[in-house]
Order: C-alpha cells, then structure tokens, then sequence
C-alpha cells in the first residue's frame, strides 16, 4: 500500500472531522448493547444535579466519534456544550498534571461563553492580576493585562496554558506557582460557573463540558 494512499485512508477517517451520519456504523450489538446517548445522555439529561462521568475504552475504538455524537445530541436537547480536545493545543500528553487540565477547562468555558455582565469574570481576572508578576519570566509571552476588558484578561489564560504545553523546562516552575493558588482558581472559576449557567444564551437548559482525549496522557 502506498504512502499516497496510506495519507488519503488517515485523512477520510480523521475523527475530529466525523463523516456525514449516513456513513455511521451502529457497534451497539457488538459493544454489549452499549450506547453513549442513552448511558451518557440520559444521566446528564435527567440529574438533577451537577454530574461527572467518565468515559473510557481503548484507543481506536471510536470515543471521540461518540462523544461528538453526544454533544450534538445535548445540544439538539437545548444544553449549552463546550468541547475540547485536550491534547490539540492544551495539554502535552506525555507529561501532564491536575493543574493543567484545571487551566484547560477554565481557558475554554471563558472562551465559549460570553456573558453581558462581566462582573462574574472578576474573580478570575484577579486571580490572574494576582500572578502576573510571578509567571511573567516563564511564559512565551508577557502577561498583558493595563487597559484590557475583563473578558480580555480572560483571555490571556491561553498563554499559560500554550507555555505549559510548549516549553517543558519551564512547565514545572509554572505548575509550582499555580498548584499553591488552585483552590482559589477553582473557587473563581465555579463562580464563573455558577452565574454562567444563568446567563446561557438562547434559554439552554444547563452548562455540560466534554474533555475529549485525556486517555492519551502517558501514567507517570
């Protein structure tokens, strides 16, 4: 089988570029009756609190197809998804810890929801104001924060995370200066949160993050 051949098959079964429904395969029989709508879908749709759920299996079985077939499907439902893939741009696979992924979501929710009100950013962005001086000398690039929107602050929590995955002799001293404050990071980001899922446009019914990939992170 040629190279030219070879790149073609790769490219038509790329599963972050899904092929149209008709040419979905149904394994449902073969998987034990399993189906990602009814045993995912239906425990997030009908809890009536916050749920966590992990979904597992080996690599190449179709996960990543399933959960982008379960984020239509929450969003046909009227909920407000947010999907990444963590080792796209976020996290580095081969060494990764709780801290960047906490980083990840948080880079992400702030970019896919965007709120009128930006008083419920504050937290965040003080939390950040609060670092800058610290991580500055670590980070790709400087922090920039004088003269910005609350949502543009925000926004420079993709430096950190790009640094993190980019520059591995300087993830570490970066993971030490977030670790000692991520309490108070996920405190501002479940503020965030809190009054995000009141504000979701279009009426959604309920915030739901779907972290794709994170099977891929080699154990340490």
């Amino acid at each position: 089988m040629s190279e030219e051949l070879m790149t073609e098959i790769y490219n038509v079964f790329d599963p972050f570029d899904p092929p149209p429904k008709e040419a979905y395969v149904n394994c449902e029989e073969a998987r034990g009756r399993w189906d990602v709508l009814r045993e995912l879908g239906r425990k997030i749709t009908r809890s009536k609190g916050a749920t966590c759920q992990l979904y597992t299996g080996h690599r190449g079985v179709g996960k990543s197809t399933e959960l982008l077939r379960l984020r239509e499907w929450l969003i046909s439902q009227n909920y407000f998804v947010v999907y990444f893939a963590a080792n796209d741009e976020d996290i580095d696979p081969g060494d990764t810890k709780y801290v960047d992924i906490l980083l990840a979501c948080t880079k992400h929710l702030v970019q896919a929801i965007k709120l009128a009100d930006e008083n419920p950013l504050k937290g965040l962005t003080d939390w950040l104001e609060k670092r800058s001086e610290s991580l500055k000398d670590l980070l790709l690039t400087p922090l920039t924060l004088d003269g910005l929107s609350l949502e543009q602050k925000v926004s420079e929590f993709t430096k950190i995370t790009a640094t993190l995955k980019a520059q591995p002799d300087n993830r570490q001293q970066i993971r030490d200066k977030i670790s000692q404050n991520a309490p108070t990071l996920l405190q501002a980001l479940n503020q965030f949160i809190t009054v995000a899922k009141k504000s979701l446009p279009d009426n959604r019914k309920d915030l739901i993050l779907i972290v794709d990939n994170l099977d891929r992170i080699v154990e340490q």
